[in-house]
């Protein structure tokens, strides 16, 4: 029996189209692939265009039977007898990509984007996809039968697997809390079971009203409208308007007539375009009054020889040292995407165009520029290419995955010393917790990374969530308990627990630590010593000095908040349930003197070796631990600042150098009996610190065999000093005198007598 389907779904598909927005439906149930067919076929109502192209993503196996793909492979499947899913498959056009394969989408836009497996889904995954969808397209994401929607705050994803390790084996599910919570609250999103009825998650979906129509009798809209009216106004001007009129389309520059393009045969490029000759007959120009040029593609370190225009794309991804280089006596185009999923980093922005528009404005009053004529021009373009802006979709991920968090730079009211600031642990159940100061505290923690030329990833926001070992620290001012605001943050640093491997991994070598991933202070407080007052009071309270003692022997019993999670997700209906922010969660900040401090025995930072930044961790004590031999574009050195040792550990690092066996043996000091071969190789690596690869060379042994022979003789020197020392012991020993029991010559009574 055909159930009609809530008119509620219906308009909204219909207002995507006019308004040029994006829905998203979740779907919950076993057959919910069945109701895609449905979804089309409205959007294929709602839109006056071609059949929607479909890109339906998964993990490594389709929601298809192996039954039907053959018999559509073989062209086999009858439109007549096959069911309405088998005939959406065959004639949608449907592009299917796997996840690990999501590359290869970019770039490219869908009417229709479904989104299977949730389990393998990553915040990159969602915004890789997600922006691949054109205005008034939709977002259909599919879920397995659930007995609530609590239950995806337990779901364990795929890439937990990656966060978890042997001192931290379970992962928590914050990311899924709060991105089940945004559903509850993004304007473009419905959640429907298999049915496609709405449940009580989408309340604010009650009603929905038509959008009126804002296009005119030539289908244009008000932003297409006001771009003709301008062009007819300029018409007259010159040299404006003949310009506009010369402006051509690709259509009018067909391919192999006025250009031809030059593939890679490198098959790692995968056909990219390495070249555009525009020059079809040689010294002559073609037709359409074209002069004769070509465009040529080069690798960033290349330096252009003859060129005139040379336009460098993505130049915040870039190193800056190279973006400098290419610039030179020629026109310079750089553009680069700072905001969304694609942004490349703020290093553009903050220092490369800073720098050009300090020169532009100190050459442009000298004589100089007025000659040369180079002009500095910064434009912005905010207004997407494929959806409406302002639109809610767009919203609803930026505040998700903090795309849009340069616009969100906390302000400081005031700078207070470094001296009389203080470092807070922040509980990271709350921070994600989906509330209004939570959440506007996350934006700004996330603003300052990205201010501080951090590459920002969303899965970056999964990690800090989930990972059992990652922490956030926050270096604030002095803390009013009585006032409503947020305090004011100068710094931010995620720290990374490491080590803590158990006994039976390794029985040696046991050393805890922890790694500095992050450290980010404001932009307005750079250089002033915060960021050295946020590292010296974090090591302090690694090593105990913040907390009180009585604080330090008393064992923290957490609680579990994800066994609470699981209550209520088995308790809760799917039809009936309430999804709201959890309760009873701790302080937002906790002052370092009411937590206990994980013991610790370094912590470390790595990083791409730069003079500024040694400079400032050496400044900390921090001592260089591995420097890579090469150069690499991430990290390059491993810095160390020990947090507890003793002076014995200084005297065991010296016993290295000393090597006193050997040189006591070479002396005829100790009386062992060795072989020409085992003293050779006593010599080669206790004197001469000659590598084994080399002793092998001189000697013509295998390696395994120098070791074994070495090891002989550590064996003997151990009998040796083992005796020596027993014998050592025993004669300065004291002797155990037998006592030789014999009767008193005097009798008792005899003895008493003469006392008295």
């Amino acid at each position: 029996m055909r159930e009609k389907v809530d008119e509620r779904i219906r308009t909204l598909i219909e207002n995507g189209g006019k308004a040029r927005h994006r829905f998203m439906f979740v779907i919950i149930g076993d057959k919910s692939t069945d109701q895609i067919v449905n979804l089309h076929c409205m959007l294929s109502k709602s839109v006056v265009k071609s059949r929607p192209n479909v890109l339906w993503c998964y993990k490594d196996k389709l929601e298809l039977s192996s039954y039907t793909k053959k018999r559509m492979k073989r062209g086999l499947l009858d439109p007549e007898e096959a069911d309405p899913f088998s005939l959406f498959v065959e004639t949608a056009g449907i592009t299917y990509c796997l996840y690990r394969d999501s590359d290869r989408i970019l770039g490219n836009t869908f009417s229709m984007c479904i989104l299977q497996d949730f389990e393998a889904l990553t915040p990159n995954l969602l915004a890789r996809t997600i922006e691949t969808v054109e205005g008034g397209g939709l977002i259909v994401l599919l879920l397995r039968s659930l007995s609530s929607l609590t239950s995806l705050c337990t779901m364990v994803m795929d890439v937990h697997e990656r966060y978890c390790k042997e001192s931290h084996s379970q992962a928590a599910a914050r990311f899924n809390e709060r991105f089940l919570l945004s559903l509850a609250s993004c304007k473009s999103c419905i959640v429907m079971d298999g049915e496609l009825n709405i449940l009580p998650i989408s309340s604010h979906m009650k009603s929905i009203s038509s959008f009126p129509v804002r296009e005119d009798s030539e289908r244009l809209s008000e932003a297409e409208r006001e771009l003709k009216n301008l062009k007819e106004q300029l018409n007259d001007d010159f040299p404006v308007g003949p310009l506009i009129r010369k402006c051509c389309t690709m259509s009018f520059v067909p391919e192999h007539i006025d250009y031809e393009v030059v593939k890679s045969s490198n098959p790692d490029f995968k056909k990219a375009t390495v070249r555009i000759d525009m020059n079809k007959h040689p010294r002559q120009t073609i037709r359409n009054n074209f002069p004769l040029i070509f465009v040529q593609y080069i690798q960033p370190h290349e330096k252009p020889l003859q060129v005139e225009l040379l336009v460098v794309d993505e130049a915040a991804a870039i190193p800056l040292p190279v973006v400098k280089s290419l610039l030179g006596p020629y026109l310079v185009f750089l553009s680069s995407t700072v905001n969304g999923y694609e942004g490349t980093g703020r290093s553009l922005s903050l220092k490369l165009l800073q720098q050009l528009e300090e020169q532009y404005q100190i050459s442009s009053r000298s004589t100089e520029a007025a000659v040369s004529g180079r002009v500095f021009k910064k434009i912005e373009l905010s207004e997407s290419i494929r959806y409406a802006s302002g639109e809610p979709m767009e919203s609803w991920l930026n505040a998700l995955l903090c795309l849009d968090v340069t616009n969100t730079v906390p302000s400081i009211s005031s700078l207070i010393p470094p001296s009389e600031c203080g470092l807070y642990y922040v509980n990271l159940d709350t921070l994600f917790s989906s509330y209004r100061d939570s959440e506007l505290f996350l934006q700004w923690i996330m603003a300052l990374f990205v201010a501080s030329d951090y590459k920002y990833s969303p899965n970056d926001l999964q990690l800090m969530a989930d990972a059992p070992a990652h922490h956030l620290f926050v270096l604030l001012g002095p803390v009013d308990e009585s006032s409503n605001h947020l305090p004011d943050i100068f710094c931010v640093l995620q720290i990374c627990f490491e080590g803590q491997i158990s006994r039976t991994s390794a029985i040696k070598s046991l050393v805890e630590g922890a790694r500095i991933v992050r450290i980010a202070t404001h932009p307005s407080a750079m250089r002033l010593g915060y960021g050295s007052a946020a590292v010296e009071l974090l090591s302090r309270y690694f090593e105990g000095r913040l907390t009180p003692i009585s604080e330090l022997d008393v064992e923290e019993q957490p609680e579990d908040s994800q066994a609470r999670i699981t209550e209520a997700a088995e308790e809760a209906s799917l039809l009936q349930e309430n999804i709201k922010p959890r309760t009873n969660l701790l302080p937002l900040l906790v002052p370092l003197r009411k937590r206990r401090p994980e013991k610790l025995r370094y912590l470390g930072v790595s990083f791409g070796l730069t003079l500024d930044l040694f400079i400032f961790w050496r400044k900390h004590n921090f001592v260089p631990f591995f420097i890579c031999p090469v150069a690499v574009k991430i990290v390059s050195i491993v810095v160390l600042n020990c947090l507890c040792y003793d002076y014995f550990c200084i005297l065991h690092t010296d016993d290295f150098n000393t090597n006193e066996v050997a040189r006591s043996y070479f002396w005829e000091k100790i009386p062992v009996t060795l072989s020409y071969a085992q003293a050779s190789i006593l010599l080669c690596l206790a004197l001469q610190k000659k590598k084994l690869e080399r002793i092998e060379e001189e000697m013509k042994l295998e390696g395994p065999q120098i070791l074994s022979l070495y090891l002989i003789v550590m064996k003997k020197f151990y009998n040796y000093l083992s005796d020596f020392k027993t014998e050592e012991t025993h004669s300065t020993a004291s002797h155990l005198i037998d006592i030789a029991m014999e009767p008193h010559p005097i009798p008792l009574d005899e003895e008493l007598n003469n006392a008295a």
